[in-house]
């Protein structure tokens, strides 16, 4: 039986009944995505200029959103389904995002990327520009002292500072520091991460029963991947979106339903504002033109203008990304230049001989014969790809360890923490699948191994199959990060790679392999009682470890200490660090959220510290100093006050997930250095 259309038989009957609810929640999630497209094609765009000012950035985003809005596109994000059903998503996703409010993350310490997206944030907010001016001072000036600080790089030339990464997270951020200071901004992710879940629901329902697309919804809200993006400034909720968009929108177009050239733009757009959010965006450009590659070939009927029109799309955003990459973040782009430029290389194959490969198929003499041969050999196929879920998740952990090219000094002491040998080189990476299990447990990944058989033999079965679409672009990053997820190997950090691909990717097997289960027993027997019993195996372990850890937080320095801070500067007095481990991770936090000069040194370097008061004196400006509690500078300077910052952070584990909740506080001493 296909299910690529919406009516799927359990809401057969109920398609076309007027559902206020749904109809309301479906263009809320409509005006969502026009909005967050605009910010990736109008708001990233003026952040690159310098023009990143809300009497501009506003008016054009919103000019952009609605017009989007007033399109047939503002609808059709979530298929029609029953009231009871979307009552219940709409439950479990309000109390999700609500507790995530409540523990969001307050990311301010540059330690991580949190850090540098909340801290870069506010300094496009306040400067307007993604180039961060240092202004000669005398911290420029004194030798060993050093204005830089964790994720941000030196201009090629001057002073000014540019910040790791892909700029669309920090646009968001900024935006919503605008609208509600920090409080918002440390907020907003847990907003963009319902909006999601909701996406989520929409691209399963057009190929899973409500019931099934729920649970699938589900598992992936409450696994702790998720809920830890959710809670902090990482660059994985806004991306989630974004590919899970642009999935629906090419599915509904590739299915043939209202297909035209603007449909096919959107969805072209939205799948390449991946590399406006991420670097490995890069790698989706390859998988969608491959994709709509197949998709000429296999649907002729298609205008070739309109599958020209959404690789032309995707284009168009892509080089925005890059742009923003070469101009605004051109050291991080280097430092990643190797397994960039592979990913590029691919992408221009794939431009140039795609559209050869297409053009001459029909010529091929060969091809009846071929698809002769794949069609007797589907289940072939299908047992193969069960085959290689089962072997990557129980089979490769044994057969080697995955070794990376340096030693890792965080992964040599969790190893020392576990009692395991000191292997510092170790990247896990043959264990990707087994991460993934713990998180969502041995269940779902079995019925995902059944539903990625089930998916192959469809798509090889249908031509009009519209499942092609995810399984290019949910399936592709999915493989590369399996295969090598390329991060330092820590939990949560390493398994939030799978966020937005892997995670979606599970589930959309998941719910086809739940329905096909369904789809066997005998009506007779009744259904509720095999949907209650897969419903508790499915979501036992994601609930089960969400609950002890349910208030973790990622490393923090949170709005409160920060704000004091910057409450003591408030005349502009400048701030020396005098920490090497502090330094790093706060100098640009009190450059950019206070506003003041900032630099760091070693706390040895304090004999300094009266040449130093003398110099910003002669303009007029007390230096304050900013240390731990180790150091005590009483002979040199007065003491202001004490600051102790606590927080709930997750443990840190290699070869285990984390089971608990550590306390620690940041102890900081702030001083006036006299004369």
């Amino acid at each position: 039986m296909s299910t690529d259309r919406p009516d799927h038989q359990e809401n057969a009957g109920i398609v076309n009944e007027v559902n206020p609810l749904h109809t309301a929640v479906d263009h809320v999630v409509g005006f969502c995505v026009m909005l967050l497209l605009a910010a990736c094609l109008v708001g990233v765009p003026l952040a690159i200029v310098g023009w990143f000012e809300p009497l501009v950035v506003g008016p054009a985003v919103l000019a952009m959103t609605v017009a989007g809005s007033s399109t047939r596109y503002r609808s059709g994000w979530i298929p029609a389904t029953p009231r009871g059903s979307l009552l219940l998503l709409l439950l479990m996703l309000a109390g999700l995002s609500a507790w995530n409010l409540k523990h969001a993350g307050e990311h301010f310490g540059v330690n991580r990327d949190p850090g540098v997206y909340s801290v870069s944030a506010v300094g496009l907010a306040e400067q307007g520009d993604l180039l961060f001016e240092v202004d000669e001072s005398p911290f420029t000036a004194a030798e060993g002292l050093s204005t830089k600080g964790a994720g941000f790089y030196d201009r090629r030339s001057g002073q000014d500072l540019e910040a790791q990464f892909s700029h669309l997270t920090a646009v968001l951020l900024a935006i919503a520091y605008w609208l509600g200071d920090l409080r918002l901004l440390v907020s907003l992710n847990s907003l963009i991460s319902g909006l999601a879940g909701l996406l989520l629901f929409g691209m399963l329902r057009r190929w899973a029963s409500p019931w099934a697309s729920l649970i699938g919804t589900g598992v992936v809200a409450f696994s702790l991947p998720f809920a830890y993006v959710a809670r902090d400034a990482f660059s994985e909720p806004a991306s989630l979106v974004i590919v899970l968009s642009a999935v629906v929108q090419l599915s509904r177009m590739a299915a043939g339903l209202k297909s035209d050239i603007a449909g096919w733009v959107l969805g072209g757009l939205l799948a390449g504002s991946l590399l406006i959010a991420r670097i490995d965006g890069v790698v989706l450009l390859p998988s969608l033109l491959a994709m709509l590659a197949v998709l000429a070939i296999r649907r002729p009927e298609l205008p070739y203008s309109h599958i020209s029109a959404a690789a032309g799309g995707a284009l168009v955003a892509g080089a925005i990304g890059m742009t923003d990459l070469r101009l605004r973040g051109g050291r991080y782009l280097d430092d990643l230049w190797p397994q960039t430029h592979m990913a590029l290389i691919l992408l221009g194959a794939v431009v140039l001989v795609a559209p050869l490969v297409v053009a001459v198929w029909p010529r091929i003499p060969f091809r009846d014969r071929v698809r002769v041969v794949h069609e007797r050999w589907t289940h072939l196929v299908g047992t193969i790809a069960v085959g290689f879920v089962l072997f990557t998740w129980l089979a490769r952990p044994s057969l080697y360890s995955a070794i990376g090219s340096f030693d890792n000094n965080l992964i040599r002491g969790l190893q020392a923490r576990e009692g395991l040998e000191s292997e510092p080189t170790r990247t896990y990476a043959e264990s990707t699948l087994t991460w993934l299990s713990w998180y969502l447990g041995p269940v779902v990944l079995l019925l995902a191994a059944l539903g990625a058989g089930l998916s192959s033999l469809q798509v090889l079965r249908d031509r009009l199959s519209a499942l092609l679409v995810p399984l290019f672009l949910l399936g592709g990053l999915t493989l590369l990060y399996l295969y090598r997820p390329s991060i330092s190997p820590d939990q949560l950090w390493a398994t939030r790679r799978f966020v937005p691909q892997g995670l979606p990717f599970v589930a959309l097997l998941l719910a086809i392999a739940l329905d096909r289960i369904l789809d066997g027993i005998p009506r007779p027997t009744g259904q509720w009682p095999p949907k209650v019993l897969l419903a508790f195996s499915t979501l036992l372990v994601p609930v089960l470890s969400w609950i002890p850890l349910r208030a973790v937080h990622t490393d923090r320095m949170t709005i409160s200490a920060i704000k004091t801070i910057c409450h003591q500067t408030s005349e502009g007095q400048p701030v020396l660090i005098l920490d090497d481990e502090l330094g790093p991770q706060l100098v640009q936090t009190v450059q950019l959220v206070c506003g003041v000069p900032s630099a760091f040194t070693s706390a040895d370097s304090a004999a300094s510290l009266a040449g130093l008061a003398a110099a910003w004196a002669d303009e007029d400006r007390e230096l304050l100093v900013l240390s731990g509690p180790a150091v005590d500078l009483s002979s040199v300077a007065d003491l202001r006050l004490s600051i102790s910052d606590p927080a709930q952070v997750l443990e840190r584990t290699v070869e285990r997930p984390p089971e608990e909740i550590h306390f620690s506080s940041i102890e900081l001493r702030l001083w006036s250095v006299r004369l």
